[in-house]
Formats: structure tokens, sequence, C-alpha cells
């Protein structure tokens, strides 16, 4: 009786005391805190009892701290009265003490001799990389690359090998190696190409980090410590080429032809993969035919190529089955080295070049192409692009180095006519040009471009030359009527030359991260049909693009000085099939928003809106097929926003979810919703029939209301919605007591990354409220949580 007589009496003593320790478990935990930083930067392991310590004080301060905000409501309401609430004061004293002992407790257990470990050497299994292989042949180098890491006195690793080895492969798992393993607290890529460009790699890099330089063997031994990387051996290829080409190789008859075929790909990794997937259940005639043409191929001399690599990769190339793969193919060797290509892009510069067949809209176009890169990526021909927020990037496609040097091999022969240079003070002699159908320049160090190329027969041209005092002469375009694609990137001029008018074919014009004062000249390019300005300083579209009636495409992301678009300029462009604009939404004049209604043909839209007129586009919103759309999103984010890749990208913003809008979430592959308020589920009875059947990434934050994600407690996912998605990330989510039922968790086969930040009432992933199910629920495909 008398312990209970004393939580009343001792009231506000108890309550004191209860600060004070909570105090001296702040400080504490600042304590821990900068031992586990310390214990990080020198790149050790902390202790799983730390961790669980510091996760365990982290919810007790915040236990304490809303017990202290609501005692303080309740002791201003028992004295509100003349008799105090004397059952409330014996409460809250009493769990007042209890809460004391429990913290007094925290700050013993806080009191470790050390929190970290020295982290032991990793297996070379445990990362990650998409299609890596783990050869014997790798793991010394791999190991003795994560030795040189730990060490203080080296800054920069360097690793060496011939064209198609792995080295980029290489590098990529040592990458997702030390992010796996937390050796550092950030980790950043940059890739250097051949026509070096310093500011480019400080914007990849950031920050000073350790650097993966990419050279010569004769020039990489000045880059600290170099690590030789060899080609596979004879076992390691043979395996390789197996995955690769399928089980028939197996075949009596076929495994002596298929060893000998594998031989020739000189045990390059590269070469391996491109061979076998060629002849992938191939039978018998097929691959006596590629034994005789491999041995008996003429090699062509690269510098960097060893000749029976290229004549490897040469055969795989010519057993494309369709003309339009192969000339897509050589397209993106026009791009420069490591660039990253769009596919939006590649449909673009396919069809104004006549690539593609059967293809008479924009949106035809990027069917086929995507139809083509998948071929080509099936071919190991081409690879995914990365992706910032999955593990490859859909959107996108790159070459390998050895492949594009292939491709710009093939493609200067006289059927072709392609010239790609890269780097030097002077273009190549202008009678080198005459006969050419397709250029791609690249130089940072041109001061000065010639009068007159004289190019008869050009269709194509890139032009990239970033020296910032670049004398780009008036009659530079004369003798190039026949152009119909022009490319300028990081060209820095007061106006384009006036011979531009003479490119009176010209169908395609992109000025990329281009600065050029004065564009009005483009407004009398009455043939254009595709205008891109990406990265431009433009700040007003001129009135005059009115007269650009042909019109297909106008792409104007990342002009952030961008000021918005006058009323009744866009419903002039009755042809647009594709618009992308980067304005801050609060600079829209609203008059104008419902215009984009008027252009029938779209089918493709990246904009950002303010959330107060999402419901003026319903219309719009129905019928588009490819869109990148934020609706209510802070414009100082739209740049990370625009980086993102994906046909179907949608990021909401306090905004009601009804009409248009909910089309585009159900149709979308990449779905943000930030500050939802009112809405209590995110998936509901309506949404039964097949919807979200394509996303892939999805992040739910600060909508407080929701109670959980997947609607009612009995109600089954429609057979394919979510069957796709790999990402999602929940955060600060505070209605949130679990995030599926096990039915729920069963049909998210390919879910690969599961991130949960700031739900403090979650109790469980998993939770079988309302369902009776024991049977365990496994995510086969996870990788991180």
């Amino acid at each position: 009786m008398s312990r209970q007589i004393g939580y009343l009496v001792h009231y506000e003593e108890n309550v004191e005391k209860l600060k004070a320790e909570l105090d001296k478990l702040v400080d504490e935990r600042s304590e821990v805190q900068q031992k586990v930083k310390a214990a990080r930067d020198n790149a050790e392991e902390i202790k799983e009892k730390v961790w669980k310590w510091l996760t365990i004080v982290h919810g007790m301060k915040d236990e304490v701290d809303e017990f202290l905000a609501g005692k303080d409501t309740e002791y201003r309401r028992c004295f509100k009265v003349w008799f105090p609430d004397f059952y409330s004061r014996h409460r809250l004293g009493r769990e007042a003490k209890k809460k004391t002992g429990v913290i007094t407790g925290l700050i013993t257990d806080g009191k470790f001799e050390t929190v970290s470990r020295p982290k032991p050497l990793p297996d070379i299994g445990i990362a990650c990389v998409f299609d890596y292989e783990h050869f014997e042949s790798r793991g010394r180098v791999f190991k003795e690359i994560f030795e040189a890491l730990r060490e203080d006195t080296i800054n920069v690793i360097g690793i060496y090998g011939m064209g198609g080895v792995g080295k980029t492969t290489m590098v990529e798992e040592v990458r997702e190696q030390v992010k796996h393993d937390k050796h550092f607290d950030e980790v950043t890529w940059a890739v250097v190409s051949q026509n070096l460009d310093v500011r480019k790699i400080q914007g990849d890099i950031a920050r000073g980090l350790k650097l993966n330089l990419y050279k010569p063997e004769d020039e990489v031994r000045s880059a600290g410590d170099p690590f030789l990387l060899g080609v596979l051996s004879e076992e390691e290829a043979w395996d390789l080429f197996k995955k690769e080409a399928g089980n028939l190789v197996d075949n009596a008859q076929i495994q002596p032809v298929a060893k000998m075929v594998c031989e020739q790909c000189g045990g390059l990794p590269l070469v391996v993969r491109v061979v076998g997937a060629a002849l992938q259940n191939e039978n018998k005639p097929a691959w006596d035919d590629a034994l005789e043409q491999l041995r008996n191929s003429t090699p062509e001399d690269i510098v960097g190529i060893d000749p029976k690599s290229f004549s490897s990769l040469e055969w795989s190339y010519n057993r494309l089955e369709h003309e339009d793969a192969r000339s897509c193919f050589l397209l993106c060797s026009l791009f420069p080295e490591d660039a990253e290509i769009l596919i939006d892009d590649l449909a673009r510069y396919a069809m104004v070049m006549g690539l593609l067949k059967h293809a008479d809209t924009l949106e035809k176009a990027n069917n086929r192409v995507r139809r083509l890169v998948e071929t080509l990526k099936y071919s190991c021909l081409l690879l995914s692009g990365r992706s910032i927020f999955l593990s490859y990037n859909e959107e996108a496609v790159q070459m390998h180095d050895i492949i594009r040097d292939v491709a710009i091999k093939i493609a200067s022969r006289d059927e072709y006519a392609f010239l790609v240079k890269t780097g030097g003070r002077r273009l190549p002699e202008t009678g080198s040009f005459e006969c050419k159908r397709a250029i791609s320049l690249t130089s940072n160090e041109i001061e000065e471009l010639p009068g007159d190329l004289n190019c008869p027969k050009l269709n194509t041209l890139f032009l990239e030359c970033s020296h910032p005092s670049l004398i780009f002469p008036d009659s530079f375009f004369n003798g190039m009527e026949k152009l119909k694609v022009l490319h300028l990137s990081q060209i820095h001029t007061e106006s384009l030359p006036s011979s531009l008018l003479k490119l009176v074919n010209l169908r395609m014009l992109c000025l990329d991260d281009c600065e050029i004062a004065d564009i009005s000249i483009i407004m009398e390019l009455k043939k254009l049909e595709i205008l891109c300005l990406g990265g431009h300083d433009i700040k007003v579209l001129p009135l005059d693009i009115r007269n650009l009636t042909l019109l297909r495409s106008l792409d104007l992301r990342n002009c952030y000085n961008f000021r918005g678009i006058a009323p009744d300029v866009i419903t002039s462009l009755t042809r647009l099939e594709e618009l992308y604009i980067s304005v801050d939404p609060n600079k829209w004049e609203e008059a104008s928003i419902p215009e984009l209604n008027k252009l029938t043909d779209l089918t493709a839209l990246g904009i950002h809106i303010p959330n107060t007129t999402s419901s003026l586009l319903d219309h719009l919103f129905d019928k588009l097929n490819r869109y990148k759309i934020s609706i209510g999103m802070p414009f100082d984010r739209i740049e990370y926003w625009n980086s993102l890749s994906s046909s179907r990208a949608l990021k909401l913003v306090d905004v009601p979810i009804r009409g248009g809008v909910k089309i585009l979430m159900e149709r979308s592959e990449v779905l943000y919703l930030h500050d939802l308020k009112g809405v209590k589920r995110f998936f509901s009875e309506e949404d039964r029939e097949g919807g979200f059947s394509d996303l892939k990434y999805l992040q739910i934050q600060n909508c407080g209301d929701i109670e959980n994600l997947w609607g009612y407690k009995q109600l089954p996912v429609a057979m394919g919605s979510f069957c796709k998605l790999s990402k999602l990330e929940v955060k600060s989510m505070r209605g949130l007591k679990y995030l599926f039922s096990p039915s729920i968790a069963r049909g998210l086969m390919q879910l690969k990354e599961l991130c949960i930040r700031r739900c403090l009432r979650m109790e469980t992933i998993i939770g079988n409220e309302g369902e009776e199910d024991e049977e365990e629920v496994i995510f086969h495909r996870l990788k991180r949580l």
C-alpha cells in the first residue's frame, strides 16, 4: 500500500527523475554513435548488439517524449477542477517510475567496451551484380583489390587487361560488394571515356572518392597498384559458353564442334557470351557453319581488340535475322563512348533516318525499336542501362566499348559509310567526308570548325564540340542539302550558322546541353518534325514556333529557366505526338493547361503541374501510352525526377486520387505517393481487375491516413496485379501496423528490395489479421531489406 501511495505523493519527483535519466541516456547514445562512426570510417563491422541497443534507445526516447507530452496535457486537466484527479496522478507517477528503471538499465547496457570488430575479407559470392559470373580466376584478383582498398596508403587502384576481358564488370562487382559491406559511407561511379571531359567526371563523382582508371596496360602502371585481369581458363570459358548456348551443347554430336567454337572466342567473357547466345539451341549444321566461318574469316586490325574477337563479334552481328536490327545496332555506334542511349531517342533517330519499316508514328517506331533492342540484348550485343532506383534500366541501353569499336568498323564500310571520330584538335581531311552518309564527331579541343565540309550524301550528323571559344562559321552547313538529322551537343555560340536554312530536308534537330543565345532561326525550318532543346537556357518559347506545323515531338526537358508556354501556342502544333516540358508548376498559366487536351495525337507526355489543376487533364491522361508526370512536386526536385528512366512514371504530392490520375496510377511502372490526405488504403476493391500489373517501383511516404496498403483484410489481389513489383519503399507511415497479409505477400514474386523507415507503429511485415493462414511466406528474390 505504501508503494502505491508513493506513486501519488512523489508524482512530480518521479517525473523529474525520468527527465534526468533520459538526458543521461541521450548523452550515452551520442557517445556510442561517435564510436560507431569512427569504427565505420575505419571500415570495421559494427556489432549486432550495438545496433540493437541504438534501435531500442531510439524507440525509448520517442516513447518517453510522447509520455511527457501527454502527461502535461493530463496534468493540466487534473487541476482545472477543485479536486485533483488522484487516479491520473497515481497512474502517471507509476509509469514514470517504471520508465526510469528501464532507462537506467539501458544506460548500463550502453557501456560497451568495443562497438565493432575488424571486418573479414568478403567471399566473392556475397555481392550481386546482374549476370556476374564468379570464376576462380577472378576470385584472387577480387580479394587482392579488397586488401588494397583497406590500405590507407593506397589512393588509386587500376585494373588492366585486354578489351572484353571483364574489367568494367569486375569494378561493378567491387562497387556492389563495398556498398553491401558498408566499407565506406558513400560509393560513387564515374565513367572516364577516351574524350576526357573533366567537368563531367567531377559532376559524376560529386565527392572526392577512390577512382578506378581504365587505361591501356602501358599507361595504367601509374595508377597506384595495378591488377591484371587475364582471360578465362578453358574450363571457365566452356562453363560460360554452355550457359549462353543452352543444354544442346551437351549433345554427343554437337559438343566437339561447340568446344572448337568456344576456343575461337579466345577466353574473353564478352565474346564467349555473344557467340554462345547467337548459337543458342541451334542444330548441328548451324554449328558446323559457324565454326567454318569463324576459322576462315579475315581478321580486322583494331587497336585493343584481338583479331579473333573481332571476327567472332562480326559473325554474331551477321547472324541477326532482321535488317532493321542490324541498322539499329550500327546506329548506336554514333553515340559517344559509354553513353546511356534512351530508347525513346533511338526510336526518333531510327524513324527519321528511314531505318524502320511500317513505322509512320513515333509510337509505332518506339514499339518497334523496343523489340529490336530486346533482340540485340538477347544476342548480348547491347547492355541494359543503369538505373538509380532499380538494378537495371529498361528505358536505356549501352554498348560495351569493344562491341562499339566493332560496330564502328563495320559501319565504316562503303555500304553504310559511317564516320565516327573522337578527340583531336582538328577534323579529318575534308575529302574524307564526301561519301559519308552518317558522321559522329566528338572533341573538346577543336577551336574552329571548317567553313565548308561538302557532304552531298550526308543524312545524319552528330557534332559534340565543347570548347568554350568555338568558332562556328556561317557557311558550315553548305553542301549538306540531304541532311535529315542534326544533333549538336555542348556547343557554345551566340547564334546558329545562317547556312542552317539550307538544310531544306532537315526533319530532326537536337540541341543537347548547348549554350546558344539566339535560336530564332530554328523557327524557319518548316519540315522539322522533332525538336529537342534539352538543357538549353531557353526562357520563353518563341511564338513563331507556330510555323512548325509538322512538329511531332517537342522536348524541353532540363530547361530550368523556362517560364512556360503562352496561350494558344500549343494548340497550333496539332500533330504533336510527344511533349516533354520542365517548367516550375507555379509558373504555369492555368488557362494554358487545358489546351493540352486539344492535342488529339499526343501519346507521350512529360510534365510538372500544380496539384490544383490535375483534374483539368482527365481526358488527356486516359490516352497516354508513355508519361513522366509529377503533380504537386516542388520544382527544386525536378532534376532528380527527370533522371528517372521509365516509360510510365507518376509522382503525386497531396493530390486527390480520382479520374484520370487514378487511371495513370494503375498503369504506372514507377509510382510515388507523398502526403496524400484522406486516403485510407492504396489498393481497394475497385482496383481488382488487373490494375498495377506493370508496377515495378512503389514509394509511399507520409500518407498518415493509410491504415493498410492493400485494402480489405479478406480481399485477394486480382490475377496479375503487382506481379512485377521489384522494389517497395514505405516511409513515415504512422498508421501502418503491418504491410501485407499472407495472401498478398505470396503474390509479390518479383520483390527484390523492401525498405521500411520511420513507421513507428509497425509491428510486423506480414500480419495475418483476419486470415487463418499458417503457411510460411518466402520472398525468394528478396536481396535487400
